[in-house]
């Protein structure tokens, strides 16, 4: 079992590299921010009583800066699916990808390879959902099975996929499902994210 490629994203503006994330866990640098307004409205539920219904009294948080300039286009989606699909479709495309390229993969190279695709995802959300964009898409682009599925059919890979929700542990239980599933020889590749 060998580990090929990596990435991910770094909440507080710094680059998306993994060595970089490293680094500011070590340092303790705090990348906490107020809720940016393109995620939501934090003015609309904030409100200093902890104990009003409906709100909260929370304005910070460590957030993914730019989620919201995926390109569509990259991964073949017209505009209708992609307004169809919660953001955490957008990022686990984005970063799937970025992992495989730093593996040495395209997109060419990557059809019909045998890859099992695993990703754990414990909640979604985190975009208020245009209503005006409901369609044929948004059942799958809402739906924690979308997250693997869109992975495996955008990328044309061959091989199991599931979406695995065990709260907290999610990404953990979802690497050890990609390791095991080559080891039992149900596919020879794996990709796990979340």
């Amino acid at each position: 079992l060998a580990i090929r490629g990596h990435s991910g994203r770094v909440p507080g503006g710094l680059t998306n590299d993994v060595q970089e994330c490293w680094r500011t866990m070590v340092s303790g640098l705090d990348t906490s921010t107020e809720m940016p307004l393109e995620r939501w409205d934090i003015n609309a539920y904030f409100d200093d009583n902890a104990d009003t219904p409906g709100k909260t009294y929370v304005k910070m948080g460590h957030f993914i800066p730019g989620i919201e300039h995926f390109d569509c286009e990259f991964f073949g989606l017209n505009e209708t699916e992609h307004k169809g699909m919660d953001p955490h479709q957008w990022l686990t495309l984005e970063i799937t990808y970025d992992a495989f390229h730093n593996a040495g993969y395209t997109k060419e190279t990557l059809n019909g390879v045998d890859c099992g695709v695993y990703v754990g995802c414990a909640t979604l959300g985190g975009i208020e959902l245009d209503f005006d964009a409901i369609g044929p898409f948004t059942n799958i682009g809402y739906a924690y099975s979308g997250l693997s599925g869109r992975v495996s059919h955008v990328l044309s890979l061959r091989g199991p996929c599931f979406t695995i929700d065990t709260a907290c542990s999610s990404t953990v239980v979802a690497i050890d499902c990609g390791s095991q599933a080559i080891k039992l020889g149900r596919c020879k590749n794996a990709v796990a994210s979340g």
